[in-house]
């Protein structure tokens, strides 16, 4: 049998805990950060009422989809027709491309700001507008491109993420009986996060998990903490049960 350690927040455990239900992987959802909304949305109301001066609509995340269509939806605002969209990676483009039926442009194979910034649609963005959907705080890399490119670039921050206590003892002994534990850690805030509690705990059982990440940049954050790490671009459910067969 092998364990699942599934520490994206609640909402996107989902998929994965129903897919794996009844099956050889026993999925254990330890979350490692909550997706919160704002206090104050005066200031991401301002900005997406004005959604017709941008060029450009980019979303980080499909957290930064859920929370923006939220807004949206309650405020009964419309998507420009021309405004273009673009998503770092495939699930938050397949999220934005259900609710709005528009094209939303995205890196070939790998999913980040730096292969989404090569991308042609962002070849001429010389003096154009373009906003940033994202959480509270984050990396820079996107804005900081695109600013390079002389595009003109406003962030509009729609929630918060709560780091929560990782109770290393008890992930140890919940997955003491089984064969095989595997973390999945799909964020470089989760990774940060998770380097920063691991600190002063006996690290000696880690070595002997496997962990499946989403990029590069995770997997040489934590490669030293775990036996096996695993780059997995597209996490889905299929892909995750291949990689455990193997």
């Amino acid at each position: 049998m092998t364990a699942l350690i599934l520490t994206r927040p609640v909402h996107q455990n989902v998929e994965l805990i129903n897919y794996f239900k009844d099956s050889e992987v026993t999925t254990i959802n330890y979350p490692f950060i909550k997706i919160q909304p704002l206090r104050d949305y005066v200031l991401f109301d301002s900005i997406i009422h004005q959604l017709a001066t941008y060029q450009y609509l980019i979303f980080i995340s499909t957290n930064s989809v859920k929370m923006f269509i939220d807004r949206m939806d309650l405020l009964s605002l419309k998507l420009p027709e021309d405004i273009i969209l673009a998503s770092i990676g495939n699930a938050t483009q397949e999220a934005l491309q259900e609710k709005y039926q528009r094209e939303v442009y995205y890196p070939d194979n790998i999913f980040d700001s730096e292969h989404l910034l090569n991308h042609s649609v962002f070849n001429n963005v010389q003096s154009k507008k373009a906003l940033i959907i994202r959480g509270e705080g984050g990396r820079e890399t996107l804005k900081q491109g695109l600013e390079n490119k002389g595009a003109i670039v406003t962030y509009g921050e729609c929630y918060k993420r709560k780091f929560l206590p990782i109770h290393f003892k008890e992930i140890k002994k919940i997955t003491g009986n089984f064969r095989n534990s595997i973390f999945l850690i799909t964020s470089n805030e989760s990774a940060k996060h998770f380097i920063s509690e691991v600190k002063n705990e006996d690290k000696s059982w880690l070595i002997k998990c496997d962990l499946i990440v989403n990029h590069e940049k995770i997997k040489k954050r934590l490669i030293t903490f775990f036996g096996n790490v695993i780059v997995l671009p597209e996490i889905n459910p299929k892909n995750i049960k291949l990689a455990i067969k193997k």
